[in-house]
C-alpha cells in the first residue's frame, strides 16, 4: 500500500512547484490582420489672415437682393426636384412593362 500512495503522491504538483511550469496560451484562430499605421498628423496651415473690413463699409442686403436669391434657390429646387421624380416615374414605369 505504501508504494501506491508513493507513486500517487508523485503525480501531484503541489502549489510551490507550479511556478516551475511552463504556460501555455492557447493560439489565435483569428485572420492576422495588420495594425493599421497612425495617420501622420496633417500639416495645419495657418489660416490666411483675413481682412478687417469696417462695420460702416459691410452694407446689408436689400430686400430685391435677398427676393433674388430666394427665388434662385427656389428655382434650382424645383429643377432638382423635377428631374428625380422624372427619372423614378421613368424607373416605375420600365418595371411594370
Amino acid at each position: 500500500m505504501s508504494s501506491s500512495n508513493k507513486e500517487s503522491a508523485s503525480d501531484l504538483i503541489r502549489a510551490k512547484d507550479a511556478g516551475l511550469l511552463d504556460i501555455w496560451a492557447l493560439p489565435s484562430f483569428d485572420p492576422h490582420v495588420e495594425p493599421e499605421p497612425e495617420p501622420e498628423p496633417e500639416h495645419v496651415d495657418e489660416p490666411a489672415e483675413m481682412e478687417e473690413v469696417p462695420l460702416e463699409e459691410v452694407q446689408p442686403l436689400t430686400l430685391e437682393e435677398l427676393e433674388s436669391i430666394r427665388q434662385e434657390a427656389w428655382n434650382e429646387g424645383f429643377a432638382t426636384g423635377e428631374k428625380e421624380g422624372f427619372h423614378s416615374t421613368q424607373l416605375k414605369v420600365r418595371q411594370e412593362a
